[in-house]
């Protein structure tokens, strides 16, 4: 299922203020039109990446930058295997609860 893109996932953005929030007529900002909605993952510009519970699964478009976060297209190779353990996890204990 293709997720469709607006504007809401630019709020936070670092290039939203060119949605037509500035003083400059300027009504859309230069990526929304080839932007795509896609996973990411979401992790502090100073959190190490030696484990995979730092990392936060989103929804947002592939051009989103936020100030004092990285956006990975993908978890990082050498934490692939643990990412898996903890999305297997974590549908237990949503299983658990239901």
């Amino acid at each position: 299922m293709r997720i469709k893109k607006d504007k809401t996932y630019c709020a936070g953005c670092y290039n939203n203020f060119y949605n037509g929030n500035n003083p400059y007529n300027v009504k859309e900002c230069w990526n929304f039109k080839s932007a795509k909605v896609c996973t990411r993952y979401r992790i502090g510009v100073s959190t190490p990446m030696d484990r995979a519970y730092r990392f936060v699964e989103v929804k947002a478009l592939n051009c989103y930058r936020e100030t004092g976060y990285a956006y990975l297209d993908n978890i990082p190779k050498h934490l692939k295997e643990e990412w898996k353990s903890l999305i297997k996890e974590q549908a237990k204990r949503l299983e658990a609860k239901q």
